[in-house]
């Protein structure tokens, strides 16, 4: 009869152990869950201005006529990649070749190097004119 006595007082600690784990691991998760949320919820805030920004910069372009230039950057720069890429795979230099392949790399750098300056000229215009505009409305302000 002792016997069972203890074998019911061992479930009963193992079953008030199992609802204490329980308990533990529903609020360990419902942690989880809010910094879930938390991280969501800046992650989309963030998005939300990225597309302002971006917007932004776009309407900025338009209104300074620069838009056309940007896109035609844009699509000069695909196009030397694009190029860049199907030179490389019609031109695979041989090993004994080392010759051709630093002249390949060469044009390669000089070409992405023209795409990037060209990049930061229309960078440096767009900023320079809302520097600009910026200017002028405080003045107008006064």
């Amino acid at each position: 009869m002792l016997s069972w006595f203890y074998i019911v007082v061992a479930l009963r600690q193992t079953d008030r152990q199992a609802a204490r784990d329980k308990e533990r691991m529903q609020a360990c998760e419902k942690l989880h869950e809010e910094q879930h949320q938390r991280e969501i919820q800046q992650l989309s805030t963030k998005l939300h201005e990225l597309e302002r920004d971006r917007n932004l910069l776009v309407a900025t372009l338009r209104q300074e006529g620069l838009l056309s230039q940007f896109r035609k950057s844009r699509t000069v720069a695909i196009q030397s990649i694009a190029a860049l890429s199907d030179e490389e795979e019609l031109a695979r230099p041989l090993p004994d070749s080392q010759a051709s392949k630093t002249s390949s790399r060469a044009q390669k750098k000089a070409s992405l190097a023209e795409v990037l300056n060209e990049l930061e000229v229309l960078s440096a215009a767009v900023i320079g004119d809302q520097e600009d505009g910026d200017t002028n409305e405080e003045e107008e302000s006064e």
